[in-house]
């Protein structure tokens, strides 16, 4: 596994929070009709709600404008108007009120959104909701985020500590009527030599770093090697075993000899 991918997946991860921003609204008498925001789960939609009132019974065309003069977008915004979808522009028919109702799209961004009713004289024009991320959407990605500086710290500060790891470090085994082992270390938090094969799992690499697992026949007893700043700590039965120097230094030589075999290996 690279070394570079889990924190290069942190902190992609950490960048989900700076996709939504909060706008600056112009100045003026705005008065909020709350919040909204989109369906995320088994969280539904919040839509803001608002009533436009009127001196006296109105009839006659209103349309619901942004700060910049232009009618909302209806693929923006879903509106309703008494009960029915009708869109930027609908119409009052002899009320002294009617009352709307605004959703937004998935597609548009967090921030305070501004309108202004445009005809028939109502008692408030001014009017702005602030759309929100989905509440769980926001837990989730606040926890995301967490999640992501807590692994960060881990993997770039803290693991290399509590489990160390081989920096570039290769060693030969000799061992009489074999073959020799070749060991590159590098990467690894720890060697295991025995005779059964085996493999490390992904969460345990994934968490504490990789463990190298070398199988050769002579090892019945397995052996462990350990990095610590003065060489390579042999952690074994050493009712089996006797290392003639351990840690064994990084660059030299030592000899483990198999007591019940009567096995000189030599490390180098």
């Amino acid at each position: 596994m690279k070394k570079w991918i889990v924190p290069a997946i942190c902190a992609a991860c950490l960048l989900i929070l700076f996709v939504f921003n909060v706008g600056i609204g112009p100045e003026g008498p705005y008065v909020s009709c709350g919040d909204t925001y989109n369906k995320f789960l088994f969280i539904p939609a919040k839509s803001a709600n608002f009533t436009i009132r009127f001196k006296s019974p109105f009839s006659g065309g209103l349309t619901l404008i942004d700060e910049e003069g232009r009618p909302l977008e209806s693929s923006k915004y879903h509106i309703s108007v008494d009960g029915k979808p009708t869109g930027a522009s609908f119409r009052g028919n002899g009320t002294k009120s009617v009352n709307v109702s605004i959703r937004c799209s998935t597609d548009l961004r967090a921030g305070r959104k501004y309108i202004r009713v445009q005809g028939g004289g109502p008692l408030v024009t001014h009017i702005f909701f602030t759309h929100h991320m989905n509440p769980l959407l926001c837990w989730l990605s606040w926890l995301l985020s967490a999640l992501s500086i807590v692994c960060l710290i881990w993997y770039v500060g803290v693991r290399r500590y509590v489990y160390p790891q081989f920096k570039t470090v290769n060693k030969m085994f000799n061992i009489p009527g074999y073959a020799p082992l070749v060991v590159k270390m590098s990467g690894a938090r720890m060697v295991v030599i025995s005779d059964k094969s085996q493999k490390d799992s992904f969460w345990n690499a994934l968490i504490k770093g990789p463990v190298l697992y070398k199988t050769h026949p002579a090892f019945h007893t397995p052996i462990t090697l350990l990095p610590r700043k003065k060489g390579i700590l042999v952690k074994t039965d050493f009712s089996k075993y006797r290392v003639s120097i351990n840690p064994i230094p990084r660059i030299g030589a030592c000899e483990i000899n198999d007591i019940n075999n009567n096995i000189k290996i030599t490390v180098s």
